[in-house]
């Protein structure tokens, strides 16, 4: 048996300051001033330009399913070796499952890993209700592994808690060092270009996705009940498991109409 053993890095105790304190000291410009951080609610689709743009970026979902995945993409970034990031949300609407650098089952890559560089000190911890702090780093200094351009550096993991529009995850103290940041001067990167994502998530009965059930929603099951094809149904608003809008949904609906449900 191999026992590997590895020497703590500065970036890893610059970020362990930066987590405690959340502030972080720089002193000077460095690379990757001009990169970004964005959510992707899509990961899957993950062929992303190297600079930032909105290419294979999911930024809002209708979440069918009760857990969902959220993808933290930095963007636009230049020899990169150590990350921070934060990841806000309302702990009353959604709660954090849990969080790994990547997949390698299924094909998914963390960045830092691009050019073949080992990782140390992956985390993803929820200190806080509503805040999961994400830091990861490369063992070393090699910059010939460190990677260029844009890609997953986190997967997150959510349980919705409750129906409504608009659920927001939001970015926040975004940092990035490359591999000459940890000499004189300092050089940590302050991300601001920071793009958020929402999730919406429709109510049983919602057979139109309008977020509400309503009377529209009792004649739209009404009308698949009587054999038509309208457009616009939505499979999710099925309130007893079976797959499908009927009678059922159309009765919920009217019920939500009256008050009594």
């Amino acid at each position: 048996m191999k026992i590997r053993f590895y020497r703590i890095k500065p970036a890893i105790v610059i970020l362990s300051l930066i987590l405690i304190f959340g502030t972080s000291p720089v002193y000077a410009a460095g690379p990757n001033e001009s990169a970004g951080c964005a959510l992707d609610l899509n990961y899957e689709t993950d062929d992303y330009d190297t600079e930032i743009t909105s290419q294979d970026i999911e930024t809002t979902i209708e979440a069918k399913d009760e857990e969902i995945w959220v993808g933290v993409i930095a963007q636009n970034v230049s020899n990169l070796d150590t990350y921070q990031v934060e990841v806000n949300f309302d702990p009353d609407r959604i709660s954090f499952l849990e969080g790994y650098e990547d997949n390698t089952f299924a094909g998914i890559r963390n960045l830092l890993k691009t050019n073949g560089g080992t990782t140390v000190g992956f985390q993803a911890v929820e200190n806080t209700p509503g805040n999961v702090n994400i830091a990861n780093s490369l063992t070393g200094s090699d910059e010939a592994q460190a990677p260029e351009g844009s890609g997953i550096i986190a997967l997150l993991k959510f349980k919705v808690l409750a129906f409504g529009s608009d659920i927001k995850l939001t970015l926040s103290n975004v940092k990035y060092m490359d591999t000459e940041g940890s000499n004189e001067p300092l050089v940590i990167d302050d991300i601001t270009t920071l793009d958020g994502a929402a999730i919406d998530v429709p109510e049983k009965g919602d057979v139109n996705g309008s977020l509400k059930a309503d009377l529209a929603d009792a004649v739209l099951a009404l009308q698949v009940v009587a054999g038509m094809s309208p457009g616009g149904v939505y499979a999710e608003a099925d309130v007893n498991g079976d797959q499908k809008i009927g009678l059922e949904e159309a009765v919920y609906a009217l019920q939500i109409v009256a008050e009594i449900r």
